[in-house]
């Protein structure tokens, strides 16, 4: 998921000898906790989107030079949060029918190797 990134330096005053004086932290800009809404194989077309941006880069790996995007709709889990400066457990979305926001939004898929904050597994909500 194309996830907006705000780039902190924090000074590595604890182990500086292994792990270098400094590091940088990244942290979310913009929601991250979306649930992608279920639908039927043969409705994949209509519901994602494909958008390939011209001749792929000599870096293609940020979030401006992702060389493909897909858009679809899904919905905001409220309940779904930071834990543990990660992104906290996966809901149970189907079996539990979690509450999510009443309106979907679009959201913007890139490749995995494009972000520095990632979601490798989405829930999934029925409409």
């Amino acid at each position: 998921m194309k996830i907006g990134e705000e780039v902190k330096p924090v000074k590595n005053e604890k182990d500086p000898i292994d792990y270098g004086t400094t590091y940088n932290e990244v942290f979310p800009t913009t929601p991250w906790n979306y649930a992608l809404i279920q639908v039927p194989d043969s409705k994949l077309e209509d519901q994602y989107k494909l958008e390939k941006k011209g001749p792929v880069s000599n870096f293609p790996w940020t979030p401006e030079q992702a060389p493909l995007l897909i858009k679809t709709k899904a919905k905001r889990i409220p309940s779904w949060g930071i834990y543990n400066e990660m992104t906290g457990p996966i809901p149970y979305s189907i079996t539990y029918q979690l509450e999510t926001a009443k309106e979907a939004e679009e959201v913007i898929l890139i490749p995995y190797g494009c972000t520095s904050l990632r979601i490798s597994q989405f829930p999934v909500i029925r409409k």
